[in-house]
Protein backbone atom coordinates (compact mmCIF):
# COMPACT_ATOMS: atom_id res chain seq x y z
CA UNK A 1 0.00 0.00 0.00
CA UNK A 2 1.17 3.64 -1.35
CA UNK A 3 2.52 5.80 1.64
CA UNK A 4 -0.24 8.33 1.63
CA UNK A 5 -3.07 5.39 1.11
CA UNK A 6 -1.67 4.07 4.80
CA UNK A 7 -2.03 7.76 6.17
CA UNK A 8 -5.39 7.89 4.77
CA UNK A 9 -6.65 5.05 6.66
CA UNK A 10 -8.46 6.97 8.50
CA UNK A 11 -8.65 9.80 7.08
CA UNK A 12 -5.97 11.70 9.51
CA UNK A 13 -3.97 14.04 7.31
CA UNK A 14 -4.21 17.33 7.90
CA UNK A 15 -6.82 16.69 10.57
CA UNK A 16 -4.80 17.46 13.18
CA UNK A 17 -3.54 20.68 11.47
CA UNK A 18 -6.67 22.34 11.15
CA UNK A 19 -10.11 20.93 12.33
CA UNK A 20 -9.23 19.84 16.29
CA UNK A 21 -12.00 20.22 18.89
CA UNK A 22 -14.44 21.32 16.10
CA UNK A 23 -17.41 19.08 18.00
CA UNK A 24 -18.63 19.72 21.15
CA UNK A 25 -18.61 16.43 22.05
CA UNK A 26 -14.97 15.83 22.12
CA UNK A 27 -14.45 17.46 25.84
CA UNK A 28 -11.16 17.78 27.48
CA UNK A 29 -9.48 14.69 28.97
CA UNK A 30 -9.15 14.53 32.23
CA UNK A 31 -5.22 12.70 33.46
CA UNK A 32 -4.21 11.69 36.35
CA UNK A 33 -0.68 13.22 36.87
CA UNK A 34 0.70 9.64 38.08
CA UNK A 35 2.30 8.16 35.14
CA UNK A 36 2.47 4.75 36.33
CA UNK A 37 -1.29 4.44 36.24
CA UNK A 38 -2.42 6.74 33.30
CA UNK A 39 -5.21 4.33 32.19
CA UNK A 40 -7.53 5.48 35.51
CA UNK A 41 -7.92 8.94 34.27
CA UNK A 42 -11.24 9.65 33.27
CA UNK A 43 -12.59 10.12 29.97
CA UNK A 44 -15.22 12.59 29.10
CA UNK A 45 -18.61 11.54 30.15
CA UNK A 46 -20.24 11.62 26.24
CA UNK A 47 -17.02 9.38 24.73
CA UNK A 48 -17.97 6.89 27.89
CA UNK A 49 -21.82 7.22 27.03
CA UNK A 50 -20.63 6.35 23.42
CA UNK A 51 -18.29 3.98 24.15
CA UNK A 52 -21.51 2.29 26.08
CA UNK A 53 -23.59 2.64 23.12
CA UNK A 54 -21.50 0.67 20.96
CA UNK A 55 -21.19 -2.00 22.94
CA UNK A 56 -18.22 -1.88 24.16
CA UNK A 57 -16.72 -2.62 27.88
CA UNK A 58 -13.44 -1.81 27.78
CA UNK A 59 -11.90 0.82 30.03
CA UNK A 60 -8.40 0.59 28.21
CA UNK A 61 -9.84 1.19 25.30
CA UNK A 62 -12.21 4.30 26.42
CA UNK A 63 -9.24 5.97 27.88
CA UNK A 64 -7.09 5.59 24.42
CA UNK A 65 -10.02 6.87 22.22
CA UNK A 66 -10.82 9.54 24.56
CA UNK A 67 -7.30 10.56 23.19
CA UNK A 68 -7.22 9.70 19.72
CA UNK A 69 -10.78 11.86 19.74
CA UNK A 70 -9.32 14.47 20.66
CA UNK A 71 -6.39 15.16 18.25
CA UNK A 72 -9.00 13.68 15.79
CA UNK A 73 -11.43 16.70 16.15
CA UNK A 74 -14.58 16.41 14.13
CA UNK A 75 -15.47 17.28 10.28
CA UNK A 76 -13.22 17.77 7.48
CA UNK A 77 -12.51 17.70 4.30
CA UNK A 78 -9.11 19.58 3.54
CA UNK A 79 -8.15 19.85 -0.11
CA UNK A 80 -5.09 18.54 0.23
CA UNK A 81 -6.04 15.85 2.15
CA UNK A 82 -6.21 12.85 -0.08
CA UNK A 83 -8.47 10.58 2.17
CA UNK A 84 -11.01 13.13 1.23
CA UNK A 85 -13.96 13.99 3.54
CA UNK A 86 -13.40 12.72 7.15
CA UNK A 87 -15.44 12.91 10.18
CA UNK A 88 -14.07 11.63 14.07
CA UNK A 89 -11.38 10.65 11.56
CA UNK A 90 -13.14 8.29 9.75
CA UNK A 91 -12.90 8.27 5.87
CA UNK A 92 -15.55 7.84 3.31
CA UNK A 93 -14.04 3.99 2.11
CA UNK A 94 -13.50 3.26 5.76
CA UNK A 95 -17.08 4.06 6.40
CA UNK A 96 -18.65 2.60 3.40
CA UNK A 97 -16.97 -0.78 4.49
CA UNK A 98 -19.28 -1.01 7.91
CA UNK A 99 -22.49 0.29 5.78
CA UNK A 100 -22.13 3.65 6.60
CA UNK A 101 -22.03 7.36 4.80
CA UNK A 102 -19.38 9.54 6.93
CA UNK A 103 -21.97 12.37 6.35
CA UNK A 104 -24.39 10.84 8.53
CA UNK A 105 -21.49 8.91 10.85
CA UNK A 106 -22.56 9.03 14.67
CA UNK A 107 -19.46 9.19 17.64
CA UNK A 108 -20.52 5.99 18.55
CA UNK A 109 -20.61 3.98 15.43
CA UNK A 110 -17.02 5.87 14.56
CA UNK A 111 -15.99 4.03 18.00
CA UNK A 112 -17.10 0.79 16.79
CA UNK A 113 -15.12 1.01 13.43
CA UNK A 114 -12.08 2.21 16.06
CA UNK A 115 -12.41 -0.63 18.33
CA UNK A 116 -12.13 -3.36 15.64
CA UNK A 117 -10.40 -1.73 12.76
CA UNK A 118 -7.20 0.09 14.76
CA UNK A 119 -7.74 -0.69 18.85
CA UNK A 120 -7.88 -5.04 18.12
CA UNK A 121 -6.54 -5.04 14.23
CA UNK A 122 -2.86 -3.30 15.47
CA UNK A 123 -2.64 -5.63 18.61
CA UNK A 124 -2.75 -2.30 21.17
CA UNK A 125 -5.48 -4.07 23.60
CA UNK A 126 -2.74 -6.81 23.94
CA UNK A 127 -0.05 -4.18 25.06
CA UNK A 128 -0.17 -2.81 28.64
CA UNK A 129 -0.90 0.70 29.16
CA UNK A 130 -0.07 3.47 28.03
CA UNK A 131 1.99 1.49 25.09
CA UNK A 132 -1.24 0.86 23.81
CA UNK A 133 -1.98 4.18 23.13
CA UNK A 134 1.06 4.82 21.07
CA UNK A 135 0.51 1.44 19.10
CA UNK A 136 -3.10 2.98 18.67
CA UNK A 137 -2.36 6.12 17.66
CA UNK A 138 0.44 4.71 14.77
CA UNK A 139 -1.90 2.57 13.22
CA UNK A 140 -4.59 4.99 12.96
CA UNK A 141 -2.60 7.66 11.64
CA UNK A 142 -0.47 5.89 9.42
CA UNK A 143 -1.63 2.09 9.52
CA UNK A 144 1.89 1.26 10.52
CA UNK A 145 3.54 -0.62 13.30
CA UNK A 146 6.76 0.40 14.84
CA UNK A 147 9.26 -1.85 16.74
CA UNK A 148 8.83 -2.00 20.66
CA UNK A 149 11.90 -0.94 23.07
CA UNK A 150 12.13 -0.13 26.56
CA UNK A 151 12.13 -1.38 30.02
CA UNK A 152 8.82 0.30 30.91
CA UNK A 153 5.67 0.50 28.81
CA UNK A 154 6.01 3.92 29.38
CA UNK A 155 9.66 4.24 27.91
CA UNK A 156 8.02 1.97 25.56
CA UNK A 157 5.08 3.93 24.38
CA UNK A 158 7.73 7.11 24.07
CA UNK A 159 10.46 5.29 22.07
CA UNK A 160 7.14 4.24 19.76
CA UNK A 161 5.99 7.42 19.39
CA UNK A 162 9.23 8.96 18.39
CA UNK A 163 9.42 6.02 15.34
CA UNK A 164 5.91 7.59 14.49
CA UNK A 165 7.34 11.19 14.95
CA UNK A 166 9.96 10.27 12.72
CA UNK A 167 8.23 9.04 9.64
CA UNK A 168 5.91 12.59 9.35
CA UNK A 169 9.08 14.07 9.08
CA UNK A 170 10.03 11.36 6.30
CA UNK A 171 6.24 12.34 4.89
CA UNK A 172 6.98 16.11 3.63
CA UNK A 173 10.62 15.61 3.30
CA UNK A 174 10.30 13.41 0.35
CA UNK A 175 6.84 15.04 -0.65
CA UNK A 176 6.63 18.92 0.04
CA UNK A 177 2.95 19.23 -0.64
CA UNK A 178 2.72 17.55 2.89
CA UNK A 179 4.54 20.09 4.70
CA UNK A 180 1.22 22.05 5.00
CA UNK A 181 0.71 19.11 7.85
CA UNK A 182 4.37 19.25 9.73
CA UNK A 183 2.66 21.14 12.97
CA UNK A 184 -0.26 19.14 13.12
CA UNK A 185 1.46 16.15 13.01
CA UNK A 186 4.18 17.18 15.25
CA UNK A 187 1.75 18.85 18.25
CA UNK A 188 -0.02 14.98 17.68
CA UNK A 189 3.24 13.58 18.77
CA UNK A 190 3.25 16.59 21.55
CA UNK A 191 -0.06 15.70 22.79
CA UNK A 192 0.32 12.11 22.84
CA UNK A 193 3.88 12.49 24.71
CA UNK A 194 2.05 14.29 27.33
CA UNK A 195 -0.92 11.43 27.88
CA UNK A 196 1.94 8.88 27.65
CA UNK A 197 3.37 10.85 30.90
CA UNK A 198 0.46 11.00 32.49
CA UNK A 199 0.11 14.77 32.03
CA UNK A 200 -3.22 17.00 31.24
CA UNK A 201 -2.48 17.20 27.55
CA UNK A 202 -3.48 20.39 25.56
CA UNK A 203 -2.38 22.48 22.20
Amino acid sequence: MEIFNNLMMCGVVGFTALNLLQSPIIQQVVTNTNSENVATTNAPEDVKKAVSEAGIKDEQFTWAIAHILKVEGGWSNHPSDRGGATKYGIIESVAKRHGISVTNITLSQAIKIYYTDYWVASGANKAPNPLNLAIMNSYVNSGRKWSISGSTPQEQALNYIKQQDDYYSQIYTSNPSQKVFANGWHRRTKYMQDAINGKNPSW
